[in-house]
C-alpha cells in the first residue's frame, strides 16, 4: 500500500478501533507506521492460543504509544487462579492498565 493511500484514508478515518491478533500484529511488524496514536487497538485471546503471545502483542503495542485493551477469555481459563495470573501479568509485564476492576470481579465471580 503506498504511503499517498495510507494518507488519505488516515484522513477520512480518523475515529475509529481495530482488532489484532499477536499474528497479525507480527505479520505487520507493529502499526506506528500505519496508525496514528490515538486509536485503540484491542488484542484477540483466540482459542488455542498462548497467553504470553498476547501478553507480548500488548506490550509492543504499549511501547509504540497505543491505547491498548486485550482481551479477557473468561471461557477459555481452567481456573481462577490461571485467569488471576493472566491479569497480573498483563498489567506487570506489558504494562496495560486498561483491565478494568469491576470487570475482573466479575469474571474471577464466574469462575468459582
Amino acid at each position: 500500500m503506498s504511503n499517498e493511500i495510507i494518507r488519505l484514508i488516515k484522513k477520512y478515518l480518523n475515529d475509529f478501533t481495530i482488532e489484532t491478533t499477536p499474528n497479525i500484529y507480527n505479520k505487520y511488524q507493529g502499526f506506528s507506521n500505519i496508525l496514528d496514536k490515538n486509536h485503540t487497538i484491542y488484542v484477540t485471546y483466540l482459542p488455542d492460543e498462548n497467553p504470553n503471545k498476547v501478553i507480548d502483542t500488548t506490550k509492543k503495542l504499549k511501547l509504540e504509544g497505543f491505547d491498548v485493551v486485550p482481551h479477557l477469555p473468561a471461557r477459555t481459563m481452567v481456573s481462577k487462579s490461571q485467569l488471576e495470573k493472566y491479569i497480573g501479568n498483563l498489567s506487570e509485564v506489558s504494562g496495560c492498565n486498561n483491565v478494568k476492576q469491576s470487570y475482573e470481579n466479575l469474571i474471577l465471580r464466574e469462575l468459582e
